[in-house]
């Protein structure tokens, strides 16, 4: 048996098993236009369905994209008030609270992006590097040129391969990363191009891969050695399944999603042979009926005295059925966008029931306490960059004074359950959501009702 190919593009089978997951993601991600793009991969043709009949089906569907707005406003809820830092930090560190990465990007956006990232995929990275300084440097110049630790952020598709070894302690310690990024590089007077490369860190090498632009290969471009002697990555886990290995949290909306954008593409098909009406005619021969126009000024003559033509009108019972089924749809893709949000029921100590905070065994105020150890631990390895050690007084602050209590959970659970029964209106079901703050004050619920009820009008536009 030949020998699988060896290369530095070939991913590790930890990050293929995940990214089976993601195409869907990705594509919802990207709205109605990456959906449609995706073509039969997520709205398949039926049988016998000619394909222009199905393009024009394709090109009338939209995506209402609950999957992307939830992620926004999880990604969002801990940032209204900016991370701060508790205690003091190394003198040479504080400029990373203004910007981490040396393109000015702050240390709460930094958190945001990383948060939205592993609500996505139930991880993200962080790499702690250090600029290569130029050879002959002296001190004053290493001073003169600033050089501070940067924090990059390498999300889960990029980070295509590692290598771990288990410690005496049964801790997973990682002695490789491979990380692919796309640049733009110029590629003439006026034209640019993509170019692909692959960074690999050892314990104490990297190395820099280059493609080469007409056989795709990955050439060594460069090697060296770092100074840090191990591998400066930090793993945040929202979903965490083993070392280096999540699934999605939302992956379950992602799918109902799905079935929404297929289940509106079905109603706004429905809805187009509908409104048209089908034109049916009796006795006309041949040669009359040939010459029959549509249009409110045509005249159709036939020389047969029982001679009969009239629209058929479409009953409607299925649009009933298929409006009911997107608002069914849509009511579970509320329950598990709010999901994050709401305490978890199970056996609780006495000490909870009695604190019963808004922070206790709710996924978003876990994903808020994970970040918060993450970011830490990323100043950690900066500090080590520039040998200064990290107090153990400092912290990383994140906002997280909001959520439900266990018994706006119960009330919200109960609620869902009678507006999926109808027992409430939509506009009441909005107004119990505010006075419990899941919905800003600011929303306007009249509005907000009228909205979701045009939704539905909407599917029929052409």
């Amino acid at each position: 048996m030949a020998k699988a190919q060896d290369t530095v593009d070939i991913p590790s089978l930890g990050y293929t098993e995940m990214a089976a997951r993601w195409p869907l993601l990705h594509d919802l991600l990207g709205g109605t236009t990456t959906m449609r793009a995706a073509g039969e991969t997520w709205l398949h043709k039926e049988t016998r369905e000619k394909q222009a009949a199905y393009n024009a089906r394709l090109s009338r569907s939209i995506l209402f994209n609950k999957f992307k707005d939830t992620i926004e406003k999880l990604g969002e809820k801990p940032f209204s008030q900016p991370v701060t830092l508790l205690g003091d930090a190394p003198e040479k560190l504080e400029v990373l609270e203004a910007n981490v990465d040396r393109t000015g990007k702050s240390l709460t956006t930094f958190a945001k992006e990383l948060l939205k990232s592993a609500v996505t995929y139930g991880l993200t990275h962080v790499l702690v590097d250090f600029p290569q300084m130029p050879e002959g440097l002296t001190a004053q110049d290493e001073e003169d040129f600033a050089a501070q630790p940067v924090f990059i952020h390498v999300k889960p598709p990029n980070l295509i391969g590692w290598k771990t070894k288990r410690m005496l302690n049964g801790h997973e310690k990682l002695t490789q990363i491979r990380i692919m990024e796309t640049k733009v590089i110029e590629d003439g007077t006026y034209t640019e191009r993509e170019q692909r490369q692959i960074r690999v860190y050892n314990e104490t090498t990297w190395e820099l891969w280059i493609e080469n632009v007409k056989s795709k290969e990955f050439i060594l471009h460069s090697e060296g050695i770092h100074t840090f002697g191990r591998i400066p990555l930090v793993t945040f886990y929202a979903n965490r399944e083993s070392y280096m290995m999540a699934s999605p949290p939302l992956e379950d909306l992602a799918w109902m999603n799905l079935n929404h954008w297929q289940s509106n593409s079905d109603h706004k098909n429905i809805l187009r042979f509908a409104r048209l009406g089908i034109l049916w005619a009796a006795g006309l021969s041949d040669e009359e009926a040939k010459q029959v126009e549509l249009g409110p000024a045509a005249f159709v003559h036939s020389s047969n005295p029982d001679a009969d033509m009239k629209y058929v009108e479409h009953g409607g019972k299925a649009i009933e059925i298929g409006r009911n089924d997107l608002l069914d749809i849509e009511e579970k893709m509320e329950v598990a966008s709010l999901r994050p949000m709401m305490k978890k029921t199970g056996n609780q100590t006495a000490t909870a029931r009695a604190l019963d905070t808004a922070e206790s065994h709710s996924s978003i105020h876990s994903w808020v306490n994970s970040l918060e150890i993450a970011l830490l631990d990323c100043y950690v390895l900066a500090g080590e960059w520039m040998k200064e050690e990290i107090d153990d007084e400092f912290k990383v602050d994140i906002f997280s004074d909001f959520g439900l209590s266990m018994r706006a959970t119960q009330d919200i659970e109960a609620l869902i359950k009678m507006r999926a029964v109808k027992d409430i209106t939509h506009e009441t079901f909005l107004e119990e959501m505010k006075r419990r703050d899941v919905l800003n004050e600011m929303v306007n619920v009249e509005a907000e009702a009228q909205l979701a009820g045009s939704q539905l009008s909407l599917v029929g536009a052409e």
